[in-house]
């Protein structure tokens, strides 16, 4: 079943975009109005035939933020056939480029083609991105330098964009609260980023009272979170629900 939040009931979706985000285990959408604002979401997972229905209501626009591995190449160099030969190339896959918005790079990326023909068929007009893309859109563009953790109970997502231009976005696998605290000081440590100046925007499954925030906080001074996107529980109060991933990633592919 479909943990819907909002109203469906006298929408007109002409006016409305569509925006999901899907991995090889999971499928979430959201839809915003022209503002930005929330109409309506899946609180969980769901299945391609529950989201087929919805889908062909006429979106004004349909965006794709997809997830798995990526690298990202100036501009010029052909990413497609790096991918296939490195370590994480997929047998019987599709490779996909973005351009990523204000820097002379390109997200080069492998979707498997049972999944890659999935997506064309069921968002059939839609604007497919790779999630690392959507990340850098979303810091560029950056006077100084600033990161962005985004984070869900498996995996945690790093950008970090500078004057110069995007220095790095990567997805990391996780199991534990110390994970993050590991991965982000390898990840100051490699760009040579201060500690105490280097602004984190936090999103995701995180909020100030938890292990994980007490785990950074000692070692990063200039961290804060994001404003959450406020979702309306049926029958219930509203409240913030910034800390899943997946909604947020959905809300930052339509700014």
């Amino acid at each position: 079943m479909i943990g819907n939040i909002g109203n469906l009931e006298n929408i007109i979706y002409s006016d409305l975009i569509l925006s999901a985000v899907y991995s090889a285990d999971r499928l979430f959408y959201a839809i915003f109005d022209g503002h930005h604002r929330l109409v309506n979401g899946s609180l969980s997972p769901i299945k391609k035939a529950d989201l087929s229905d919805l889908i062909s209501r006429g979106f004004k626009k349909k965006i794709v933020a997809v997830d798995g591995a990526s690298i990202h190449l100036p501009k010029g160099i052909q990413g497609a056939s790096l991918l296939n030969d490195s370590t994480f190339s997929l047998p019987h896959s599709q490779a996909h480029s973005d351009n990523i918005l204000g820097v002379s790079a390109y997200t080069h990326y492998l979707i498997d083609r049972k999944s890659d023909d999935m997506l064309k068929g069921l968002f059939e007009e839609s604007e497919i991105m790779h999630q690392s893309t959507v990340i850098a859109a979303y810091l560029y563009p950056a006077t100084k330098d600033k990161v962005l953790l985004m984070g869900r109970e498996d995996c945690i997502y790093i950008g970090v964009m500078g004057q110069e231009g995007l220095k790095m976005v990567n997805r990391y696998t996780i199991s534990q609260p110390e994970d993050y605290l590991y991965y982000l000081n390898l990840c100051f440590s490699r760009l040579g980023l201060d500690h105490e100046s280097t602004s984190i925007e936090i999103a995701g499954r995180i909020d100030s009272g938890s292990k994980i925030f007490e785990l950074l906080n000692p070692y990063f001074k200039n961290i804060y979170f994001s404003d959450p996107v406020l979702f309306k529980l049926p029958e219930e109060q509203s409240i913030e629900k910034h800390f899943f991933m997946d909604h947020y990633m959905s809300y930052l592919c339509v700014l």
